[in-house]
């Protein structure tokens, strides 16, 4: 089937518009989808038929309750609407949203309509804001449906060349569609997060592995005894088992609380199928990594264990100590690697996040309220757009008197609300050279009304803003941008010259402002196009309110004086500029916030597997030092000699990481603004962090090797 998403204005009884999230659908896109009503039916053929009664309306739970007090007799009555008056024909189960929590159904037919009555389907073929929806036959694949969907569309595509020549249907799972712009950053997360479980494995198996260099007499006594290597190999196995598991179930009742207190810091609405809880499958899945974590670190210490000389051991000679040294630093050297790894990523994702919070805009969103509308009027366009020009002008006049308020301007398109930008053909005519000039550019087209400019602090750099006198009886009028400017007339002033997009009317330049980024993650500045409201119909309506003084004295008298000026605009909502900008960030602000904390979790492990080997190497090689120190060895040298160790392994480690790091860091470029996935400085200060965090790790050990006792140390010998 085939669904557009919507506000519609429900009208209660005192007249006011209450406006709610709808959609207009074809009969099969609920079938599609596997819903069952709770009352009633879904929508039939007959419904959505032109010609038939398409006046139904499918409401949700929650609007059921909420409008009709939950009267199980709901079926056969009415909704006022701003589109006409509609019966209830059934009400969807608790929870159904979809799309995009939709609270009102109505077939597609009736939006057709209530449109004008000599139109039809066949005269809107090139208005692609709908969405198709389909569910795949049992067995059936992703790339058959795509092969007969291309055939239907070669077939469209001759039989209608001007609407649909260029245009050919593509088909994505609809998980993919709706996460595609979480999924990188997820993947991000799930790669530091893998990172640090290695870390973990490594750092475990080194601490194990010191273990049993310590207990090699012990194992060797139990091989003498009769004892075979696989049930050592059980007895570490089991052991490294009894140390993760009471760490994994540490982890997921910190995970429980973290993911209770996750929805506070995501200032934006998921999808509803994204369950932030922990289920059986979280469960396991933490289960099955314990258990490999505990695998993977108890392998050294069985490989150890396997290669015991029993004689040696069993004569109290821990020669094999040395051995065990050795595992032990390749591990470190192995643990230094991955630590420089995550820092380098958590660097990288830090810079990043960084990059974003500092970047201009193009406009002051601080002290700036966004509020959303959805005024509907009957009519002809020309009509319906006399009636909202006359609605935003009765609006910027109201909220003016409004204490604090200081500017007023109404639009079609906020920043990082509204900003998908689309390449199309500007054309330009009036300039230095007779030919009309032609550029194609990715471009943002936005309907505004004056006071917009000032109520964003967007500045004007040449020419003037829109005046309510800029009509429809009056020349076409536009604002270009800076960039846009300078585009289609390079080198000379644009005032008074004439745009125009894609053989559409031409439109004379009144005034030239700076340039915004309607989306905070573009690299560089766009084009945009400004156009007066009163000239173009809007079909998304915004204010932004410009304010001094608290907030939350504001907040209550607009809302009064919004309903008092216009009842019937149908108040979506209203928030201030920067709460939508944190929801255009989160995700980058989570990973950067998060970022740091797996880069001190990094340094810390890196620090103990420094500091364990150079103190258990210190604990096996006592006897050296002491000996070193009875020959007159100077107590200094015997540091140096502890701390050259130390410093060699973070050496060769931050090697190793530097060069898994040029290798890995590119899967998070899709994660990335404003900074290159192999960035020098990111990787000079997470190589810098380790040698510092390595030479504190080796202080403590250094320290004792300074204070050897010569007398105590061979006594001990």
């Amino acid at each position: 089937g085939a669904y557009s998403t919507r506000r519609d204005n429900l009208i209660g009884p005192d007249g006011r518009s209450l406006a709610v999230p709808s959609a207009f659908v074809t009969a099969g896109v609920l079938p599609a989808t596997g819903a069952r009503p709770a009352l009633g039916r879904l929508f039939e053929d007959d419904d959505d038929r032109q010609g038939g009664d398409s006046f139904k309306v499918l409401v949700s739970h929650g609007l059921w309750h909420g409008h009709f007090g939950g009267d199980p007799q709901v079926l056969g009555r009415t909704l006022q609407t701003s589109l006409g008056t509609f019966e209830v024909v059934g009400v969807m189960p608790q929870g159904y949203g979809f799309p995009d929590g939709t609270q009102m159904w109505f077939p597609y037919q009736s939006w057709v309509d209530t449109q004008d009555s000599g139109d039809t389907r066949e005269g809107r073929r090139t208005m692609r804001w709908t969405h198709g929806l389909g569910r795949l036959v049992e067995g059936g694949s992703l790339e058959q449906a795509q092969a007969e969907l291309d055939g239907i569309g070669a077939a469209l595509a001759e039989e209608y060349p001007k609407t649909n020549g260029s245009w050919s249907p593509r088909l994505s799972p609809y998980r993919s569609h709706t996460t595609a712009g979480l999924a990188p950053h997820l993947r991000s997360l799930f790669t530091l997060t893998w990172i640090f479980m290695a870390l973990a494995a490594v750092n475990l198996a080194g601490i194990q592995l010191a273990r049993s260099v310590a207990r090699s007499s012990t194992f060797a006594l139990q091989f003498a005894l009769g004892a075979r290597g696989s049930r050592l190999s059980r007895q570490l196995l089991l052991e490294t088992l009894v140390l993760t598991l009471p760490g994994a179930a540490l982890g997921l009742g910190l995970a429980h609380a973290l993911l209770a207190l996750m929805p506070r810091w995501i200032p934006t609405s998921l999808p509803s199928w994204l369950d932030l809880r922990l289920g059986t499958q979280e469960i396991g899945f933490a289960v099955i990594s314990a258990v490999l974590v505990a695998v993977a670190a108890g392998l050294a210490p069985m490989w150890m264990g396997q290669r015991l000389d029993l004689s040696t051991q069993l004569a109290g000679r821990a020669k094999s100590a040395a051995g065990g040294s050795g595992i032990r630093r390749t591990l470190v050297i192995a643990e230094v690697t991955l630590a420089t790894v995550l820092l380098v990523a958590a660097g990288l994702l830090a810079r990043s996040f960084g990059v974003l919070e500092r970047i201009d805009p193009g406009f002051a969103a601080d002290e700036v309220v966004a509020i959303e509308m959805s005024p509907q009027y009957p009519g002809t366009n020309d009509e319906q757009l006399h009636a909202l020009a006359e609605l935003y002008q009765r609006l910027q006049t109201r909220l003016l008197e409004v204490p604090g308020v200081v500017a007023v301007g109404g639009t079609t398109h906020l920043p990082y609300l509204d900003r998908s930008r689309r390449p199309v053909k500007m054309q330009a005519r009036g300039g230095a050279e007779e030919a009309e000039l032609e550029h194609l550019a990715p471009i943002l087209t936005v309907d505004s009304t004056p006071g917009y400019f000032e109520a964003l602090g967007i500045p004007i750099v040449e020419g003037r803003d829109f005046t309510w006198s800029d009509d429809l009886d009056n020349a076409m009028v536009i604002i270009l941008s800076r960039r846009a400017a300078e585009q289609l007339f390079p080198g000379q002033s644009a005032i008074g010259k004439e745009a125009r997009i894609a053989n559409g009317s031409w439109a004379r330049v009144v005034g030239v402002v700076g340039d915004v980024r309607y989306d905070p993650r573009e690299a560089s500045f766009g084009a945009e196009l400004y156009y007066p409201i009163t000239q173009y119909i809007a079909w998304r309506q915004r204010l932004a309110v410009r304010f001094e003084g608290p907030r939350s004295a504001l907040l209550p008298s607009l809302r009064q004086a919004l309903a008092e000026a216009a009842p019937e605009a149908g108040v979506i909502e209203i928030r201030p500029l920067s709460t939508i900008l944190d929801q255009s960030l989160w995700q980058s602000r989570l990973l950067g916030r998060l970022a740091p904390f797996f880069a001190v979790l990094a340094l810390l492990l890196a620090g103990l597997g420094i500091y364990g080997l150079l103190a258990h190497d210190l604990a096996q090689k006592r006897h050296e030092l002491g000996v070193r120190s009875a020959l007159g060895a100077p107590r200094l040298s015997l540091a140096r000699l502890v701390l050259w160790r130390g410093i060699q392994l973070v050496a060769f480690g931050a090697v190793g990481g530097v060069a898994v790091s040029l290798a890995a860091t590119p899967l998070l470029a899709a994660s990335l603004f404003g900074v290159q996935s192999r960035d020098p400085s990111s990787f000079g200060l997470a190589v810098m962090a380790l040698l510092g965090a390595g030479a504190l790790a080796c202080l403590a050990p250094a320290w004792r090797a300074m204070n050897v006792h010569p007398t105590e140390s061979l006594q001990h010998a």
